[in-house]
């Protein structure tokens, strides 16, 4: 079905202690996955070929209304270097509880969205979860092929990637 790589790219800063750790946060649970086995295939996977420190946060069952307890706080990016977003919670539609997910993103801190995350808070009528997206999913579409487009070429983690390429009989 959905196949989601996730790729660190180790970019190297001056001056910067390139033996210091990321500081990531894995937050999963919810609906439909094998959460249980995803977190430590996403965590071990990854750290096994970068320097990468996680905590990893993982709640609400099989509930698609749970609110993650981490986002209830203002700053509940702080101190986390990238949030690898792996959650399902698409019933979830309080507003200002997901426009306080999407600001940590907006204000600059870096995430990773995989399969699931792009149905949730789908039914909420804020848009700020989308924009951090780039995207509006409202419910899983047909498998088809999906044009892929690189909008933005120049950046280091594009360089090398096409125009275009298609994924093969996928889902949004």
């Amino acid at each position: 079905m959905f196949l989601a790589a996730v790729v660190f790219v180790p970019v190297v800063v001056p001056g910067a202690d390139v033996t210091t750790p990321l500081h990531a946060l894995l937050i999963t649970g919810g609906c439909c996955h094998d959460y249980d086995n995803q977190k430590l295939i996403l965590t071990q996977g990854i750290s096994a070929r970068a320097n990468v420190s996680w905590t990893i946060l993982q709640e609400g069952g099989t509930d698609s209304n749970h609110k993650v307890s981490i986002y209830s706080n203002a700053n509940w990016a702080a101190g986390y270097d990238i949030i690898v977003h792996d959650e399902c919670f698409a019933g979830v539609t309080d507003n200002a509880f997901i426009n306080g997910i999407a600001a940590a993103h907006s204000n600059g801190v870096p995430a990773v969205m995989l399969h699931c995350s792009i149905h949730s808070y789908r039914d909420a009528t804020t848009d700020e979860w989308r924009k951090c997206l780039g995207i509006t999913s409202h419910s899983h579409e047909v498998i088809r092929d999906i044009v892929m487009t690189n909008v933005f070429p120049s950046h280091p983690i594009m360089r090398g990637f096409p125009t275009n390429w298609t994924d093969p009989a996928d889902e949004l």
